[in-house]
């Protein structure tokens, strides 16, 4: 899969990786696994610097409204978002236009070490 998270106690956030070509069935996946494991209520770190996001504008739409659905029940935390890849930041950028699935403490960030400081920041 070319999404893994390990889980990081000592700071208390679930850290993502995200390698290659990414698709909305890819992200779709991944939130599945998230809500099994009992995570997605959990603040995030998603390393997108290795990967490039292929989601069309709507698709971007249809995983808002999906994430959107599943935080009201999950509930809502910080979510840094990272990559290096022009396009995926605008990709990332459009879900955050959209609401960023109504999480207000979504963030895209090109640097990682400004992700880590702004989610211990934000929690």
């Amino acid at each position: 899969m070319p999404i893994e998270f390990v889980i990081e106690p000592e700071l208390g956030l679930v850290r993502t990786t995200l390698v290659g070509r990414i698709t909305l069935p890819d992200m779709a996946c991944y939130v599945r696994v998230l809500v099994t494991a009992r995570l997605l209520g959990s603040p995030q770190l998603l390393d997108a610097r290795a990967a490039v996001l292929q989601l069309t504008p709507d698709e971007v739409r249809e995983f808002a409204d999906l994430m959107e659905s599943l935080r009201t029940v999950c509930g809502k935390a910080p979510v840094a978002f990272v990559t290096a890849d022009a396009g995926s930041y605008r990709v990332a950028q459009h879900y955050w236009d959209l609401g960023a699935g109504s999480n207000p403490t979504y963030q895209v960030f090109e640097d990682l070490a400004a992700a880590e400081t702004w989610l211990m920041i934000s929690r």
